[in-house]
């Protein structure tokens, strides 16, 4: 007759996933220097995002974009909305 395993029910050779926290800065006034914020109306958004891809690669506002997105996306959902609405804007520019 077989023992039973000890050391709980964890199946052999599978691993367990971690979170790894990844730390990305974002310099200040990045955007805001080209007119950007979350509060203000669409427009005045799109104008200040073309501003931004015109001084640099659209490839780079869109990964700006993207860390406001994912840094806001649990503490105010409503601004990691807007940050995904002008990526998808960035994109179609």
């Amino acid at each position: 007759m077989r023992s039973a395993r000890r050391g709980g029910s964890r199946k052999r050779g599978v691993s367990r996933k971690r979170k790894t926290v990844i730390k990305v800065s974002l310099k200040k006034g990045a955007l805001t220097k080209h007119g950007y914020s979350t509060k203000s109306p669409a427009k005045v958004r799109q104008t200040a995002l073309r501003k931004a891809v015109k001084a640099s690669s659209p490839g780079t506002v869109i990964k700006r974009l993207n860390i406001i997105q994912v840094y806001n996306k649990n503490r105010s959902p409503k601004v990691a909305k807007i940050a995904r609405s002008d990526m998808a804007f960035v994109r179609k520019l």
